[in-house]
């Protein structure tokens, strides 16, 4: 069996409060389910890292 969908149902659908947050039940990934540390931040310690370094 298929279940198809009609225009009409999924822009309806696109508008629901359900489809604009994430569902709760996800796990908190930085970068994929919630937004990454700021990259600049990382670049920084590096940096840091490289002076320690003979």
């Amino acid at each position: 069996t298929r279940i198809i969908y009609d225009r009409k149902f999924l822009l309806e659908c696109r508008n629901s409060p359900i489809a604009l947050t994430p569902p709760c039940c996800l796990p908190h990934i930085p970068g994929v389910t919630m937004p990454a540390a700021h990259p600049l931040d990382k670049l920084s310690e590096l940096d840091e890292d490289r002076k320690d370094l003979p």
